[in-house]
């Protein structure tokens, strides 16, 4: 036997005892979870926990099939608005008055909030306070709505603003949505169960989309839909009370 049949005979032996030190190695460590195996109970408690980690963010709201009454006597059409812990919060909102579109602007800062006077531009104080911090208490907030959620159902996934996402269905009912209504609608109809979808980001199962199917106040027409948008996660937003 020559010195080369050995030489090779020990670099092959050599070669399989670490290819199966490795796969023996490889197979004792749990398999990495793709989007699939997860369900939808473990997809939403993800994400309600890593909402309760977020301190800024933008929305956007927008409605088809109706507008919704909110205060001064106007029915909106759809709002955006940058969002920052604890208590601050800044937007646009598109109306209808008197069936006459208008456009105006609002800004929270702790308790008090101001409205531009769609006539005049100029901003006055709101005759109701938007409780933003509510949006972040872990007890009535975003976090705690997703928790309420009821019968999920995971449903195919797609992508919500630009982001793969999970896509689950369920109820939610009224009153668990309250730090979302209550900004907007705040004579929402109590104890009422919606059809609605939540699309979780596949990366790091943060909220990027709700739908709601159903009213919320008693003036709305059926069948309405509500599209709630999240995006730009923890952005240094600039958000004072105009001087």
């Amino acid at each position: 036997m020559g010195t080369g049949y050995l030489l090779r005979l020990i670099i092959g032996l050599s070669l399989l005892s670490i290819f199966l030190t490795v796969s023996c190695g490889e197979s004792q460590k749990p398999a990495p979870q793709s989007p699939t195996s997860l369900d939808a109970d473990e997809i939403v408690d993800r994400c309600a926990e890593e909402m309760e980690t977020v301190d800024a963010f933008h929305l956007e709201l927008r409605q088809i099939g109706g507008t919704t009454p909110i205060i001064l006597g106007l029915e909106m059409i759809e709002a955006i608005g940058d969002v920052v812990k604890p208590d601050k919060m800044r937007g646009e909102m598109d109306a209808l008055a008197f069936n006459m579109p208008i456009q105006f602007e609002y800004v929270t800062v702790g308790n008090v909030t101001l409205l531009t006077n769609p006539l005049t531009g100029k901003w006055e104080p709101s005759p109701t306070e938007f409780d933003v911090e509510a949006i972040f208490d872990p007890d009535t907030g975003i976090s705690a709505m997703l928790r309420s959620v009821t019968n999920h159902s995971r449903l195919e996934d797609e992508k919500a603003v630009g982001f793969n996402c999970y896509h689950i269905g369920g109820n939610i009912i009224t009153d668990d949505l309250h730090s979302i209504i209550a900004l907007f609608a705040p004579d929402y109809l109590r104890d009422v169960t919606l059809n609605g979808e939540i699309w979780v980001d596949y990366e790091n199962f943060l909220l990027r989309q709700i739908r709601l199917e159903g009213q919320v106040t008693a003036e709305e027409k059926l069948g309405i839909i509500r599209i709630i948008t999240f995006s730009e996660y923890g952005k240094d937003f600039a958000i004072e009370l105009p001087s």
